[in-house]
């Protein structure tokens, strides 16, 4: 079992109101399935916080792939794909869906839905690795 707790607030207006945090919680039903879930907490004006819980789970399909979602009560859901290649080559893949856009609102912008693709390499010759990332955002 594994817990976890996180927080902040903002850099710009630093106060216990712009704080947010994550009490996260997992537990390994077997070395191929992991499910948890938790409570986060984001603030959202003065007097309208938001507190959501969510689900998580992970499964190993194989030594390699490992399909990994998070799903937020009323929120939206993430899930991600990760794919271990030969050399150390690694292939993330992760899609988040927000049902609704009160929370995602950037000035005139409301994201509908993420996409991001990760590529990662080693690069021995200069003992660090090389990382390709391609996101996507569909938004109105």
């Amino acid at each position: 079992m594994e817990y976890t707790f996180t927080g902040g607030t903002s850099i710009t207006y630093p106060t216990i109101e712009n704080s947010l945090w994550r009490f996260d919680t997992k537990f390994g039903i077997n070395t191929a399935l992991t499910v948890g879930g938790g409570l986060w907490y984001m603030p959202h004006g003065f007097d309208n916080s938001l507190i959501t819980p969510y689900a998580s789970g992970s499964f190993r399909l194989t030594s390699d792939i490992l399909l990994g979602g998070e799903y937020y009560l009323k929120s939206g859901f993430q899930s991600s794909l990760n794919i271990t290649g030969p050399a150390g080559i690694l292939l993330d893949a992760e899609y988040d869906h927000p049902f609704t856009s009160e929370t995602i609102l950037f000035g005139d912008v409301i994201i509908l839905d993420q996409r991001r693709l990760q590529l990662t390499t080693p690069l021995p010759f200069l003992n660090g690795s090389l990382r390709c990332n391609s996101s996507r955002s569909a938004h109105r």
